[in-house]
Formats: C-alpha cells, structure tokens, sequence
C-alpha cells in the first residue's frame, strides 16, 4: 500500500500561491503601491525606484498610479505644491516629450483624485498647472485627456468641471494680451492663502472665472483684480 503524504495538498497550495509573486507578496497593484511607500520612506534614489518599479509584473498604467500614490501618501492638501516638490520623481517616470507617458501621468492624476474624494478633486486644476509649470505635461495632450474624459464613461463626474478652468486657461493662453496676463492671481501662490476651493462665493463670476480672475477670501472678504 502506497500512503499519500497529508501535506501534499498544502504543498501544492502554497506552490499555486507564489506564482506571480516577490518575496512571499502575491505582487498586485496593492502590493506596488506599498514597495513604492517602502522604498520612498528609505529614501532610495531617483533611478533606483524606477528601477524597482520598472521591474514590478502590473501594466503600465497601474505602475504610474502606484507611483503617484506613493509620492502623495499621507498629503491631504496642497496637491499642486506637492507635486513640484516630488518633479524629479515624476520626470524620471515621464522622460522628454512622450504623449503615451504624459497621458498615463494624467490617467493616474484623475484616478488619484476619485480615489482621495474632495480634497485632491477640489484642486485637480492646481495639480495639472503644477504639473505643467514643471514641463510634466504638455497642452496638447492635457486637451486631448480632457476631450477623451468628457466622452468616456466619467463624463459627469467632478473632475472634469473643476478641471475645465485649466483648460479654459491653456486654450486661451496665447491670445491672452500681456496687460491680461499681468492682471492674474498667481495660481501657484494661490496656495498660500486662507481659502476654500469652491466657486460660488463671488455671484457676479461664474465657474469659468476662478482661474481666469481668481478671488481669495480672507476672514470673509473678497478680493481680486475684479472684486476690488
């Protein structure tokens, strides 16, 4: 009589188990974004978390996505501020003038925000212009991520209405006069202040208006180049 060893199936198991898998961690995107957490908080070097990441078995977009996930743990505000400080970070995933690159650096903003809810979503405008300050994203393919949103299955979410200023303010940027042009609130300092990212404080200015002619509140005053 031939008798089965009782452990064969657990064997089994746990050899189904570490198919796909680094260091005992089935390798997910869950998985990726907590290495990329990991080696960010040990401060490893630029090109050495490329590496890492470059090396994870997860799609490409998903890759992006951990990455910005990682750069902006535990940051509740001031997105757009963040993401200047973390360029480099972001210029080595979006190396040159790559349209393919920019746009999965867009995809991972616009599911970073549905993700954070409110707070990262009141400020997508912000993010993109800091992003575009930083050479991260160029106009063309910030229109076309756009243009491809308001088509796509999230057409009606929030993103995209409080994103609509930037992209009202990129496609209107050349024609702008340069008297018009020094008449702006900065939109990088624009941080700095006391305020709350909503549009209906001012009555006389629509949605459309807030990055074009933006207003602060301080201690509930209004003013601006055209509240004043």
């Amino acid at each position: 009589m031939v008798m089965l060893s009782t452990n064969e199936p657990e064997k089994k198991k746990k050899k189904t188990e570490s198919k796909g898998s680094e260091n005992g961690d089935t390798v997910n995107y869950a998985t990726v974004v907590r290495k990329v957490k990991a080696y960010l908080k040990k401060g490893v070097a630029v090109k050495e978390l490329q590496s890492h990441i470059a090396a994870f078995p997860v799609s490409a977009q998903e890759k992006m996505n951990a990455l910005l996930e990682g750069l902006f743990d535990g940051v509740e505000k001031a997105f757009g501020k963040e993401a200047t400080k973390r360029k480099n970070h972001l210029a080595a995933a979006v190396p040159g003038d790559d349209e393919g690159l920019q746009l999965l650096l867009l995809n991972a903003v616009e599911e970073f925000c549905y993700k954070k809810g409110s707070n990262a979503l009141n400020e997508v405008a912000l993010i993109l212009k800091a992003l575009y300050d930083v050479d991260l994203v160029e106009e063309e393919h910030v229109v076309h991520w756009y243009s491809k949103g308001l088509k796509g299955d999230k057409k009606d979410s929030q993103i995209w209405k409080n994103a609509q200023p930037f992209i009202d303010w990129l496609r209107n940027a050349e024609s702008e006069s340069e008297e018009d042009e020094k008449s702006l609130c900065s939109i990088q300092n624009i941080e700095d202040y006391d305020i709350t990212f909503t549009y209906c404080y001012c009555p006389q200015f629509d949605v459309f208006s807030l990055l074009l002619y933006p207003f602060i509140l301080n201690k509930g005053s209004c003013f601006g180049p055209l509240c004043s």
